[in-house]
């Protein structure tokens, strides 16, 4: 379905904060996956909880593969910004968004489906949080260009969807 495109912003992670942070996370799953697999110790975490040389080689493996998902995640936002579909659209009728890395082509949300809108903020990022009858949508001010667009996106989503916030 072709939609009547009114306004774009870009709507990215920066270079430096996916590269970093994928190199950092696989640099540290490499780590502890190497301490997981020479490990012939104990672990005494925080003077409380001790684990005997199994107990530990499991909290690392752990911890290996979580930093290795990071960093899966990490590749994941390169392939995303390589692909150049990283946008919020403003149609007439509703608003295209960035689909998840696993999923073919952009998503969209009509206003008349918008069933909640909700602001938050955590620490100094603004969150749009957006429910809709097709799903739930989040549109993050750091993630934003100009720090003024994420304003202008959630005024225009506001007085489109016509809800009493």
């Amino acid at each position: 379905m072709e939609h009547s495109i009114e306004k774009i912003y870009k709507y990215e992670m920066g270079w430096g904060l996916l590269l970093s942070a994928t190199i950092i996370s696989s640099g540290l799953g490499y780590f502890v996956a190497r301490k997981a697999l020479t490990n012939d110790v104990g672990l005494l975490i925080n003077g409380i909880i001790e684990l005997d040389t199994g107990g530990a080689t499991i909290f690392f493996w752990c911890l290996a593969i979580f930093m290795f998902f990071l960093s899966f995640i990490g590749v994941m936002g390169i392939v995303e910004k390589i692909k150049g579909k990283n946008r919020i659209a403003i149609t007439k009728d509703g608003v295209i968004l960035p689909n998840v890395p696993w999923k073919k082509g952009e998503a969209y949300f009509s206003y008349d489906s918008v069933k909640k809108l909700t602001f938050n903020k955590l620490k100094k990022i603004d969150i749009l949080d957006i429910n809709t009858s097709c799903g739930k949508y989040r549109i993050a001010s750091n993630r934003l260009a100009e720090s003024e667009d994420f304003n202008d996106i959630s005024q225009v989503i506001s007085d489109r969807v016509k809800l009493i916030l």
